[in-house]
């Protein structure tokens, strides 16, 4: 018989440096790339579990609320693996959110230092969870991006989906950012069940205000499982047979929003990332940053795909 089975769960493992170092020789590594440079790239698991509420997000229920963090010298230790045995110096810390712990990010920074790699690396980062001493020491250890979960474009949104940070928040986020030359990757929602077009235009302004170097724009996605798919069932917006799952933020929305229809919400998107990237400021940055002919391919290969994705 075909269906869901709901199965018994028992705890989340709590000490996470037990975890073998993932078995890179399986992988084709060459097909993993840093679209940046143009060089192999993996994941280093750096912690698990979000103490946050946001009221779309399932991290959670998947990884726990209790934040369990890997030793700085167990994450080292397999950034050590990959550059002897695979020759993969640029890693994306993998975290619900990276910077949770300040002690636990300048350890490791600092054991990165220590022995001396030359590597560079991504981390994600709620814009409240970080400041100028951790930004500093990122900075030092490789740290080349910073993503942030910007979401809305007013503190009354961020309230609405018990976000947490605030505007404040984002702008100084980004702004050390800036200062110590390290890129940012901000992500932002529209969609939200209660949101107007006013509500959904602030956000996009407040992207182009901030200025990232790197934005995605996603609609929100009601998971079962998240308050953001109650809402959306007592809205009215979805009913509790409408098939939600095989979406994501990347694939078409399954909803709207009480006053704007799925396929307006769209339309919004598209115009405004593509205003985004066509902006000759954006344009003219980009080109000066290119440091090699690898990395101007994959921008271009990347920036067609872009206009091919948000053409109206």
């Amino acid at each position: 018989k075909k269906g869901w089975i709901q199965t018994d769960f028992g705890e989340f493992l709590k000490n996470l440096d037990e975890l073998p170092f993932p078995d890179l020789t399986v992988c084709n590594n060459s097909l993993y790339i840093n679209p940046e440079t143009g060089n192999m790239l993996t994941t280093i698991e750096t912690s698990r579990g979000c103490p946050f509420s946001c009221y779309y997000c399932l991290t959670p229920k998947i990884s726990g609320k209790v934040p369990r963090h890997k030793s700085p010298e167990r994450i080292v230790d397999e950034i050590e693996n990959c550059i002897k045995n695979h020759n993969i110096r640029e890693f994306f810390f993998k975290a619900d959110t990276f910077t949770i712990n300040k002690k636990s990010v300048i350890e490791t920074c600092k054991e990165i230092i220590k022995r001396k790699l030359k590597i560079s690396f991504v981390a994600n980062s709620r814009t409240d969870t970080i400041d100028e001493e951790m930004v500093s020491w990122m900075k030092k250890a490789g740290c080349k991006i910073i993503a942030f979960g910007i979401e809305c474009g007013t503190n009354k949104q961020k309230e609405q989906i018990k976000k947490g940070s605030k505007i404040s928040d984002d702008i100084k986020a980004v702004s050390l950012c800036k200062k110590y030359k390290i890129k940012t990757y901000g992500f932002f929602m529209i969609g939200f069940p209660s949101e107007t077009v006013k509500d959904v235009e602030a956000t996009t302004k407040f992207m182009f205000k901030l200025d990232c170097d790197f934005v995605e724009l996603h609609i929100a996605t009601p998971f079962i499982g998240t308050e953001l798919y109650e809402q959306s069932r007592a809205m009215g917006l979805i009913s509790e047979e409408e098939e939600i799952l095989g979406h994501s933020y990347f694939s078409s929305p399954v909803v709207g929003t009480k006053y704007i229809s799925a396929k307006k919400l769209k339309e919004i998107r598209k115009k405004a990332l593509r205003g985004y990237h066509l902006r000759p400021k954006y344009i003219l940055k980009k080109i000066l940053s290119i440091k090699n002919l690898g990395q101007l391919k994959n921008y271009i290969k990347y920036g067609l795909r872009l206009l091919k994705n948000t053409k109206q």
